[in-house]
Formats: C-alpha cells, structure tokens, sequence
C-alpha cells in the first residue's frame, strides 16, 4: 500500500484545480445574491434555527426573495421547520433546484439528503479515526457544494443557519466572499453570554459587522388578563415567604410581592410589554407622549424617542432628470443637515407604508412605485445607537414639493454636486457614493 509521502504531487489527482472551480461557480451563484447574512451564536440550544426560519417568513412576507441554507450538517432542522422535509430534489442543468415553501422560501439542507430519520451524517473512510480527521475539511467541502450547485436564482437576502461553535463562522467567511454580516443570537445567561462574546470577536476578525443581537428566553410575566385565561393556569407566581406580610386583596387580583428598583423605591405594576421602558442611552425611565397622533415613549433626560423599533427606517432615492431629491433635516440632533427623505418605522409598520407615510409627511408626495435596492448600518444619536435604513428606489407622482414636519428644505442635485459632507450618516453617504458610480 502506497502512503502520501510515496506519491508525487497530487497524484494526478488535479484536487486545486476542482475547488477553484467549484468556487469559481461559488462566486457566480452568489452574483445574483444581494445580502448574506450568517445567523451565529457560538452556544447551542439558544434559538438560531427558529430565529432564521422566522426571519424567513418575515422577509417574504415583505415582498423580499429569500434562501435558507442550513449549515448545521449534523443536526440539520430547517427543512422541518420551514415545512419542506421529504420533498424529492430536482437536479437540474443549472444545478440542484431548492424546495420552496408556501411563502416562496428556499431552502437547502443536509436533511433532504439523509435516507430516514434515524440516520446520522457519516463520512465514508477505512476507519473512523481517518473519518475523523477529515471531518471539518469534508464538512467545509460540503458547504461550499452546498451554496454552489444549488440553484438560488435572483435572492434579496440568503440567511446561514449555522451550527454552534466559534470556528464555524470562520469556514462560512471563507467561502463566501462578501458575508454582509451577522445576526448574533443568546440567552439570558451568564454561560452563553461569554460564548457569545467570543462569536462577536470572531465577526470582527472576519470582517463582518453583526447587523442585530437577539436575546431569546427572557423571562416574561403575562398580563393579568392572559394570566387568568386556562392556558396559564399553573403559570402563577409562587407566594410571597411567610416573613413578608401580604398584601391586600384587590377586587379581581390577585395579591403580589412588590417589585422594588435599585435604590429601595416600590415600582408600580404594569403588565410586561415588548416596550422597552428606560432608555438605551442614559438609563432614565421612559415616559408616554403623544406626538404626531401617536403614542411613543420618550426619555425626559436626553430626549431619546422610542418609535415602536428604534432600529429600522426607510428613505428614498427619488430621481428626476438625472438629479437626486435631498432633503435637510429641521430637528435636532441632526438639524441643518441634508438625507434621503424618510424616516423611522412605527411598531407593526411595513417598511414601503412607512416610506410612503412620510414622503407624505415630509414632502407631501405621492410614491407611485418603490422597488427595495440596497440598505445602510448607522448609529443614531450623539451616543448612537444602531440604525438599519432601508433604502426605496422611488418613482414619484406628479405635483410639487411641500417640506413640512422635520424637513426644512428640499432640494434636487446633480450627481457631481451631492453634498456627501453635510450627510450626517457614513453609512448612507456610502451607498450614495456607490449609487453614483454605479457599482
């Protein structure tokens, strides 16, 4: 039997030459790919595969074209969870065509090619040692069959569902050139907080961004009228210890211990909502106001507005006769400087309604038409917190521009005169930049 040191070169083998080509036809099915986001953890049991499949449905429900690849080859579950598991695979000229679901979904994963239920991924070797010091290479080698002999097609977004460990996201950022970014998931804990850490410091060293941090698990208490539904029954809290003396009865509550803040003060009950109640810059407690026919919550301190999600907006490019529509801001803490119009999302919001909400705020225009092309990270504020902006290419209606609400100006540029200087977001003023050279 011939070893490795007894055979020349690769053996006839032409092994570099095959992955070359294989990511040569990597890179050639991601052309068509606008977004790759890799949803991480480090930690298992935390939620990743539910998260991606939710933010799936989310995004077709939107409108977006969207791909699912589960990277998790040897506890694959998204094809159960997107509902596609024992569909047959069509191979196809142009590669292995993707189940769909209801929602239009594709969805690639290791559980279409596994023969029953029962039957674990194994690699083919004389021993099981060889198979397992080949595994990570075959494993990489897999998920770049995966993402290049699949058929994705045009796609907005292409979410990776990938398996615990820290290591992992440096393997897909091997494969994928341009990895958009990150979606970091945790828990509540002190044991996954620190796992996750190390996934956020692998994201940096790899060059891509985390796009969002989902803590999934916090503990939550229902409303008092949920909470007297037969669902939750069960579900009530514990009494208070002997050496507390009850509270009172109401008519129709039940007593409860009082909750307390940081320096001894009784808080008064509220039923839990997912409205953040302090601010996220300065620690106050947020009040109610009522603003623009609306309810928000807003910081008495530092004047921080919580608009229902306080990270997604949506703006627009709205072109006529080669000039771009420019807008200047009349508030602060970016007053005096120019943006796209636009603005945040209110809670259960649609991001094209909401474009087309305050277009007619702002500029008292009418969108017949607006197509999603691109996005823009940024951080809002003088201590900024993160900001995901949706950019709308945007076809506008006949009639003439009335700035109110936050704009104090509109005005039309040529391309060579944007002002990108006086545009207070660096993540917006490169996408214009991209924008207009066309790249």
């Amino acid at each position: 039997m011939k070893k490795y040191k007894d055979i020349a070169g690769d053996g006839g083998s032409n092994i570099v030459g095959q992955v070359e080509a294989q990511q040569a036809r990597l890179s050639e099915r991601l052309a068509a790919v606008h977004a790759v986001v890799a949803i991480v953890s480090g930690k298992g049991g935390v939620g990743k595969s539910s998260l991606t499949a939710n933010l799936a449905c989310c995004l077709a429900l939107g409108g977006f074209r969207v791909g699912v690849l589960d990277a998790d080859l040897n506890g694959p579950t998204m094809a159960k969870m997107l509902g596609v598991r024992g569909q047959r695979l069509v191979f196809a000229s142009g590669g292995v065509e993707p189940p769909r679901t209801s929602l239009g979904v594709k969805v690639m994963s290791m559980d279409l090619l596994l023969p029953s239920d029962s039957a674990p991924l194994t690699w083919d070797a004389e021993t099981q040692a060889e198979a397992h010091t080949w595994r990570g290479s075959m494993e990489a080698s897999a998920l770049r069959e995966f993402l290049a002999d699949t058929n994705w097609g045009e796609l907005d977004a292409l979410l990776l569902d990938l398996p615990p460990g820290t290591d992992r996201l440096v393997t897909i950022a091997s494969l994928v050139e341009r990895l958009t970014g990150t979606v970091v998931v945790t828990i509540p804990s002190d044991v996954s907080h620190l796992v996750v850490r190390k996934s956020i410091t692998v994201a940096s060293q790899v060059k891509a961004p985390v796009l969002g941090l989902v803590e999934n698990m916090t503990p939550r208490s229902p409303p008092r009228r949920i909470a007297a539904s037969p669902s939750w029954r069960g579900h009530r809290r514990a009494p208070p210890p002997a050496r507390s003396p009850p509270l009172p009865r109401r008519s129709g509550r039940r007593s409860q211990r009082p909750r307390r803040d940081g320096r001894g003060r009784t808080l008064k009950p509220t039923a839990v909502t997912s409205a953040p109640k302090f601010c996220i810059q300065c620690g106050s407690r947020l009040v109610a106001v009522r603003e623009e026919g609306r309810t928000r919550r807003r910081c008495p301190r530092c004047g921080w507005t919580f608009y229902g999600n306080p990270v997604p907006a949506a703006v627009a490019l709205v072109t006529r006769g080669g000039r771009l529509l420019l807008t200047r801001r009349a508030r602060p803490p970016y007053a005096a400087t120019w943006d796209l119009p636009g603005g945040f999302l209110e809670a259960g919001e649609h991001p094209e309604a909401c474009l087309r909400r305050e277009l007619r705020e702002e500029l008292g225009m009418r969108a017949r038409q607006a197509r999603f092309v691109d996005f823009a990270l940024d951080r809002y504020g003088p201590k900024g917190f993160p900001l995901l902006t949706l950019v709308y290419r945007v076809m506008p209606g006949p009639g003439r521009l009335r700035p109110g609400d936050d704009v104090s100006e509109a005005r039309w540029f040529r391309r060579r005169a944007i002002p990108y200087r006086e545009i207070a977001f660096p993540g917006l003023r490169r996408l214009l930049r991209r924008w207009v050279s066309g790249r």
